[in-house]
Order: structure tokens, then C-alpha cells, then sequence
């Protein structure tokens, strides 16, 4: 789409990498190239079950979940009260926009 300030702007669909790279960072994250050694190293595939101990900001949770759709589930936990508030927040808000089509995980809680 071409501004009419001159420039050029390009619309981006919402996924998963994108909301890596400017979602709130309320801890450490990792981002793309770490994520894809892990999930790549822990051989997490459709229908894996993954069980991740602190939420932090989200970033690899919801990447876990794309791995693991359209069978798979994935139990995240943080001890920190506001931290798990907060992406439980970004989850209700945002979670529909990465995974929208039949059989992919929805948030819920």
C-alpha cells in the first residue's frame, strides 16, 4: 500500500513469529531462531503433550502451540501472580488471531 506521505507500507497476517518479536516483555525471551532449537531438539510435533514451567511473556508458549496442533496440548504454569495475569491477558486477547483455523488450539480459562 503506498502512504500518502510517500512511503510504502506492507500489512502483515498476525502469527505467532510476529508476536515474538513485539509483545510486552515482561521477562527474558526467547525469540525465533532459539525457539525453533527447542521445539527442533525436544521433537515437539502435532499431538505432543509439553508442559512448560514459566510462562514469562508468552512467546514460547504460543509457538509450542502451533507445533503442536491439531492434537496436541500445551500446560503452561508461572508462580508469578501479575506475570501469569498478564499472559493470560495477551492469551484471551490475541489467541484467536494466531490460531483461527478448524482444529488448531483455542485459549480458554
Amino acid at each position: 500500500i503506498f502512504s500518502n506521505r510517500g512511503g510504502f507500507l506492507y500489512l502483515l497476517a498476525s502469527t505467532p513469529e510476529l508476536w515474538t518479536l513485539v509483545l510486552s516483555h515482561r521477562t527474558q525471551i526467547l525469540y525465533i531462531a532459539d525457539i525453533s532449537f527447542v521445539i527442533m531438539y525436544l521433537e515437539v510435533v502435532p499431538g505432543c503433550l509439553v508442559l512448560e514451567s514459566g510462562t514469562g511473556s508468552g512467546s514460547l508458549t504460543t509457538l509450542f502451540a502451533r507445533a503442536v496442533v491439531p492434537t496436541g496440548h500445551v500446560y503452561t504454569f508461572d508462580f508469578h501472580e501479575q506475570r501469569a495475569a498478564s499472559a493470560r491477558e495477551d492469551f484471551k486477547r490475541d489467541w484467536n488471531k494466531h490460531f483461527s483455523h478448524n482444529g488448531s488450539p483455542r485459549y480458554s480459562g
